[in-house]
């Protein structure tokens, strides 16, 4: 029995593309938006009766 390393065994998964689907990941610039955000959040209204 011979044991494998986890990480090389992704590693060389990844690079040939077997099992696996590569995709691209955004994430959100939380500083950019916030220029655009109002100084005071205004309060939550339900909407109902209202």
């Amino acid at each position: 029995m011979e044991l494998i390393d986890g990480n090389r065994l992704v590693a060389m998964l990844e690079k040939e593309e077997i099992g696996v689907v590569p995709r691209t990941v955004y994430a959100i610039d939380y500083a950019f938006f916030r220029a655009y955000l109002p100084e005071k959040p205004e309060p939550a209204t339900s909407g109902i009766g209202g």
